[in-house]
């Protein structure tokens, strides 16, 4: 326990002491949500979150091709519909690969949009793992792939954020 941690204890207590409500004790230590940073895509597809110390957010290759694809689609697709967009995950696979073996990639691939095999939760687990291992849960729920209630996944991030400075990833109308 540090001593900020520890003086921040001190003066609880000595709130609670003077009948602080605890509602007004617990909404005083509720950080509030940072602003919702840029996220920079370079023109060697890397990843960062420009206004968050300007950090990089780290995937190996098949797991930043699905996080780019799912930037392209805002509406989000089900992970079972992915198999239909097997040709544009090909697509996004090579521009951020240095495998010249097509074969291998195509492999990939569909093992990626094959319902009946782990890959897409893996990799999806992977995506969510790079910017937690960044950031707080918190602060990057936007920038993760996610579903709601209608169980398509999608990037919540508002695209006006996203700054890709390569041309080749969001092709869509921002």
């Amino acid at each position: 326990v540090t001593a900020l941690e520890e003086e921040i204890r001190t003066r609880v207590e000595e709130l609670r002491k003077l009948g602080v409500a605890e509602l007004v004790i617990s909404s005083l230590l509720q950080a509030p949500k940072p602003e919702p940073s840029r996220l920079t895509i370079t023109k060697d597809f890397r990843l960062f979150l420009t206004d968050y110390g300007n950090r990089e957010v780290k995937m190996t290759v098949l797991p930043k091709t699905l996080y780019f694809f799912y930037l392209n689609h805002p509406e989000g697709v089900l992970f079972k519909e992915l198999v239909d967009y097997e040709q544009e995950l090909m697509e996004y696979y090579k521009l951020v690969s240095n495998r010249i073996n097509l074969l291998k990639m195509y492999t990939s691939i569909k093992d990626l949009v094959d319902p009946t095999k782990n890959s897409i939760n893996e990799k999806a687990s992977l995506v969510r793992s790079a910017f937690v291992r960044e950031f707080d849960v918190e602060v990057v729920k936007d920038y993760i792939i996610s579903s709601d209630k209608d169980r398509r996944k999608r990037i919540l991030i508002d695209r006006k954020l996203v700054v890709d400075e390569s041309g080749q990833i969001l092709k869509g109308e921002r």
